[in-house]
């Protein structure tokens, strides 16, 4: 006896089973993908970093230099 409201329910538990699957699988490899395109851009992130503190530097350097009262020679390149 084949109720007649059941015809679809195999196909419908099947096609829900696979798309679950499918995003736990995607969800599973998105992590890798994520972590690959950061390790690739760490040289310009440390590139960027190594300018800004270069730039810290040579103002740090400015600024002391700066502050040497004219024509004395308080550790300052004599100009």
């Amino acid at each position: 006896m084949k109720r007649s409201n059941e015809k679809g329910t195999a196909m419908l538990f099947a096609i829900i089973l696979v798309l679950v699957l499918s995003v736990m699988a995607a969800s599973m490899m998105f992590p890798l993908a994520v972590r690959d395109v950061v390790q690739h851009e760490l040289p310009v992130d440390d590139q960027a970093r190594y300018g800004a503190e270069a730039g810290i530097h040579m103002t740090a350097n400015f600024c002391s230099q700066q502050l040497c009262a004219p024509g004395s020679h308080c550790g300052c390149a004599a100009s």
